[in-house]
């Protein structure tokens, strides 16, 4: 895949995003909004990934934090 050129979709919690070319979705990695677990397609895929799979989107960044929703409605 040349994730230079290609366009992606994907979903998170909060919903769909798209379309966006790779650097944008590495933004997104790196900001936390999108993590390894969710849903990334790009033409060419037979069905979504994970943000994981694609070479190079997480290369660099540090693992992520996941937050149980008892500790985000807490306070």
């Amino acid at each position: 895949m040349k994730t230079d050129t290609t366009t992606f979709f994907y979903t998170t919690a909060s919903g769909r995003g798209g379309p966006v070319q790779f650097n944008e979705l590495r933004s997104l990695a790196a900001a936390g909004k999108l993590i390894r677990q969710d849903k990334v397609w790009s033409d060419g895929m037979d069905e979504w990934q994970a943000a994981g799979a694609i070479p190079k989107l997480f290369e660099g960044l540090p693992p992520d934090i996941l937050v149980r929703e008892s500790q985000s409605t807490s306070n």
